[in-house]
């Protein structure tokens, strides 16, 4: 199974895949796709969104998200940041809908700032 030794990296986390939704019908084929996904599967576990440079964005500072319409919108207290692609924003979408929080915070890359969201239960 293993070899014994902990050599796993520190940033590393362990992802465990449980279901969302326990199915329990007999006929399978009546069940909707979507509720059969798992969170593992659907939603990442940790993104990152390039910002704009401005004085609200620091390294350090919390950022969420909130839907807007059909977007999701990058928000610093009550101001926005930025927003996420039309892609992103539906896999986010459909993730809160399976119950899982995304929380971030402003960090710098390369000198560039961008928006790190890591996945919640």
């Amino acid at each position: 199974m293993g070899s014994g030794r902990d050599n796993r990296k520190k940033g590393d986390s362990p992802i465990i895949r449980r279901p969302k939704f326990i199915i329990t019908s007999v006929d399978v084929n009546s069940v909707n796709p979507s509720v059969a996904e798992t969170v593992a599967d659907v939603c990442p576990i940790s993104f990152d969104v390039r910002l704009i440079n401005s004085a609200l964005t620091k390294k350090g500072v919390r950022v969420h998200l909130d839907i807007k319409d059909n977007s999701c919108v990058i928000k610093i207290g009550n101001t926005e940041v930025g927003v996420l692609n039309r892609q992103r924003s539906e896999t986010i979408t459909k993730c809160k809908n399976l119950g899982v929080h995304y929380s971030g915070e402003i960090v710098l890359k390369q000198d560039k700032i961008y928006a790190r969201f890591e996945r919640h239960l």
